[in-house]
């Protein structure tokens, strides 16, 4: 059972890009005239912030990457992408507050950051895909905690959805790997994610 537990934790929370099933658009069914396609305004016009970028800095930080990306995308959409600050500034004060991984929820450090810069910022619980749906349509940003298995966690942000007629769901999301917005994950419902939270001034 020992050896069990310290395998668990030696591979853990360390998440393999191949692990995750991820896809390009291109690499989507073929939108008809009755999807839907909703993303959220300004996404790839924000310069996001990456594992990679940030890995002389610190490890297993994807929860740090998604508060980052977080911020990015509040500022764009609050601000009209004024930048007076350094995104890698930014990664550095969240992921001074909030630690390498593994890490459940971010929602406290994010708020208590926004605190500092004086906004009052607010959050939501995901609960299933309706909701995620709406609180894309009312242009809030989601930060979500998935899993594949029990040995592999990520964090990503849901940026957007693609709703097909047969039903087929897909979140859009920026996945901490890629300056990109080119990256969707099937949901298939509540139990698609571990933790699932909006944000929103």
């Amino acid at each position: 059972m020992k050896e069990i537990k310290n395998s668990i934790n030696k591979y853990k929370y360390f998440p393999h890009k191949s692990g995750f099933p991820f896809k390009s658009l291109k690499d989507l069914p073929k939108l008809s005239s009755n999807s839907k396609f909703n993303s959220l305004t300004g996404i790839k016009n924000i310069n996001w912030i990456t594992t990679g970028e940030t890995s002389t800095l610190a490890s297993r930080h994807c929860g740090a990457v998604a508060a980052t990306n977080t911020f990015l995308y509040m500022n764009n959409f609050y601000n009209d992408g004024e930048e007076d600050f350094e995104k890698i500034e930014i990664f550095k004060t969240l992921h001074k507050m909030i630690g390498n991984g593994p890490i459940f929820s971010i929602d406290s450090y994010l708020k208590a950051f926004f605190k500092k810069l004086g906004y009052d910022l607010k959050s939501k619980k995901i609960k299933n895909i309706d909701q995620y749906k709406s609180e894309i349509d009312k242009g809030n940003v989601i930060a979500i905690l998935i899993a594949r298995g029990i040995v592999q966690w990520h964090w990503v942000l849901g940026v957007g959805y693609i709703e097909y007629e047969d039903g087929n769901f897909y979140a859009q999301i920026i996945d901490g790997w890629h300056n990109s917005c080119d990256k969707f994950y099937k949901i298939k419902n509540n139990k698609s994610w571990l933790s699932a939270r909006s944000f929103y001034i």
